[in-house]
């Protein structure tokens, strides 16, 4: 995309304009993950976001704030630093190769409670 000024009526150019533009890429945000409880943590799988070169795992506790769990190329990861009795709540968005998002993520993630 680029933009140019036009006079209030649109009829006369005021400016030029980038003639290279920017790009953007957005990808729809992965669906909540899959929660299982494991003898080393809990394993979150999610399913592949086309466009997305990587994936960031996020979690909160309770009404606390989202905090990043990992980053991974692959589709799943296991978050070992749990407790046991203590229900989590899992999100993941999508990154593209520098790292930077480029996804939304849902808010309401998915939840589990640690049960070992």
């Amino acid at each position: 995309f680029s933009v140019r000024c036009v006079s209030a009526d649109g009829k006369t150019i005021m400016s030029d304009y980038n003639r290279t533009g920017w790009a953007i890429t957005y990808v729809a945000a992965p669906k909540p993950p899959k929660l299982v409880n494991e003898r080393n943590g809990i394993r979150i799988n999610w399913a592949k976001s086309k466009g997305a070169a990587k994936y960031r795992v996020y979690r909160k506790i309770g009404k606390g704030s989202w905090t990043s769990v990992g980053t991974t190329t692959g589709l799943t990861l296991v978050d070992k630093k749990v407790k046991k009795g203590v229900t989590y709540r899992y999100t993941v968005r999508c990154l593209n190769r520098k790292g930077k998002p480029i996804s939304a993520y849902y808010t309401g993630g998915k939840t589990i409670k640690r049960n070992r």
